[in-house]
């Protein structure tokens, strides 16, 4: 937004969990924090997860329906995105209808979901009937630190090679422990298969706490040497070590990505990846920007020599796919560039 926009932005963050946790209430104090500046801008992916605390919306953003009449400024729905699974309860989907009604209507607010399937969802699953625009993934246009950062888990010389496993939602994404030990040892399978070359090295990334319990799985299923000779692993930060987080990404070599934001960042970086797939709406990301191709389903039959091979071939000769991810890159630069221009227009 700060390059597409004719004039500064000069933000002011309210941090979504702030409010998610109820260490700030979304009350008449909450619109009179947006009137006294120019705009809203909501801009959390997950925003629609059907918790049975958001009673008042039935989404994160749970200000009561009777203040949404009191903002006075633009609110601007930036890329928001659904996690639900089939078969899972959607509390006070009425909530949630009545509120996206509200804002489909209203001449100075726009709502955009990610390009992951939200808006087939809305209209399928939740029956809102107002069409929403669609929004590339902001994590494609993630800041980092500059290349000169040094980040010790990564091998100077070597194809530094990034795992983020998905362990998030465990009983619902994998049909079976059973399944999801599959899932395990087929990565287990590819990743010391490409270990057999000395030149390659593995960085573990956990996204989430919910992580380190499938990276200690995969730890005991490898054999003791891969594990202390050839992997090394990364923590977690802060919202505003993101850039710090993400410089890492921008000096791999290559990225094996379980989560979307693994996935998403890889590509507009510039970074080849391999998504593997446990969810849907992954698969409708990547069929919207033309990069179905580059995924593996992460349950399918001989996922670890099919792995292996796609990543020997990627290592050895990235240029291809780069050019692949970069050209929907571009395209999708295109598309938020579009909708920017459509969101300035409601500050005018």
């Amino acid at each position: 937004m700060q390059e597409d926009f004719s004039c500064k932005i000069e933000w002011h963050h309210a941090a979504w969990d702030d409010y998610t946790f109820g260490l700030k209430p979304f009350d008449s104090a909450f619109v009179d924090l947006i009137n006294r500046h120019d705009g809203l801008v909501i801009n959390g992916a997950v925003a629609l997860n059907g918790r049975e605390h958001l009673r008042e919306t039935g989404t994160r953003v749970d200000l009561p329906l009777e203040l949404w009449d009191d903002i006075k400024k633009p609110v601007i729905f930036h890329g928001i995105s659904y996690r639900h699974w089939p078969g899972q309860p959607y509390h006070h989907l009425d909530r949630l209808q009545a509120l996206f009604a509200y804002v489909g209507s209203h001449p100075r607010m726009l709502l955009g979901v990610r390009n992951d399937g939200t808006d087939r969802w809305l209209k399928n699953f939740a029956c809102v009937k107002h069409k929403p625009l669609l929004v590339p993934d902001p994590a494609l246009f993630v800041e980092t630190l500059d290349n000169a950062v040094h980040y010790p888990e990564l091998a100077e010389g070597l194809s530094n090679v990034l795992i983020a496993f998905n362990d998030e939602d465990a009983t619902r994404r994998y049909a079976s422990p059973e399944q999801r030990r599959q899932v395990l040892q087929e990565i287990a399978e590819a990743v010391q298969s490409l270990a057999e070359d000395p030149r390659v090295h593995f960085v573990l990334v956990p996204h989430y706490f919910d992580d380190f319990g499938m990276m200690k799985d995969f730890i005991e299923i490898c054999a003791p040497r891969f594990a202390h000779q050839r992997l090394t692993s990364t923590g977690l930060l802060k919202i505003d070590g993101t850039r710090h987080f993400y410089g890492r990404y921008k000096q791999a070599d290559l990225a094996l990505s379980m989560r979307v934001h693994s996935m998403s960042p890889s590509i507009g970086l510039g970074v080849p990846v391999i998504p593997l797939i446990t969810q849907e709406r992954m698969w409708d990301f990547l069929d919207d920007a033309g990069l179905r191709g580059i995924a593996l389903d992460a349950f399918m039959p001989g996922l670890g020599q099919e792995l292996a091979a796609r990543a020997r071939k990627v290592l050895a000769e990235p240029a291809s796919q780069l050019a692949v991810q970069a050209a929907a890159t571009q395209s999708m630069r295109g598309r938020m560039w579009d909708f920017n221009h459509h969101a300035e227009s409601l500050f005018v």
